[in-house]
């Protein structure tokens, strides 16, 4: 909180770090055990330049899309646990919205992008974790589908995922 001056809006953090990784491997931890949302996420600026800003199109899943084009520009990723920011989820946000908006079917392009940048790693575990993620997330919205009897949302996003839904059930 600050109070008063803005002197002490800033300060320095130097976490300590748990573990310095490969790139594959600390995205396939982001995929696992972090959240491959941005919000606990710092980057150096040297990786950002190639790809500075989301995609605007995408409205859920864009940071997710940004963090998988830029991490393919680092070398390894240092792991922290220390909580430098805290997320304050809101109800109203995009993620929370239930409804068939153009928010919401925008993460099926976001998630068939990430899928085709995770690719380009040349990693089968890494394209493996983003076609379960891709595969999941769709369900999710399939079933808001369903549920709303919107059968042409249901049979478009079904229709989308079937390449991964076999590969998936290949590899299950």
């Amino acid at each position: 909180e600050v109070t008063g001056t803005t002197e002490n809006i800033f300060r320095i953090v130097e976490p300590q770090t748990t573990g310095i990784v490969d790139r594959n491997k600390g995205v396939a931890q982001i995929f696992g055990d972090y959240s491959t949302m941005l919000w606990n996420k710092l980057f150096r600026t040297s990786i950002l330049q190639s790809n500075p800003e989301f995609d605007k199109k995408i409205m859920i899943g864009e940071d997710e899309l940004w963090m998988i084009q830029n991490l393919k520009n680092a070398r390894n990723i240092a792991l922290i646990n220390e909580s430098l920011y805290f997320y304050r989820s809101r109800l109203d946000g995009a993620s929370k919205n239930f409804e068939l908006s153009a928010a919401r079917l925008s993460e099926v392009a976001s998630q068939k992008m990430v899928l085709s940048e995770i690719s380009k790693y040349g990693a089968k575990e890494l394209t493996l974790l983003a076609q379960k993620r891709m595969y999941y997330s769709c369900q999710h919205i399939m079933k808001i589908a369903f549920y709303q009897d919107n059968i042409h949302i249901f049979n478009w996003i079904d229709t989308e995922i079937d390449d991964v839904r076999k590969v998936w059930f290949a590899q299950h």
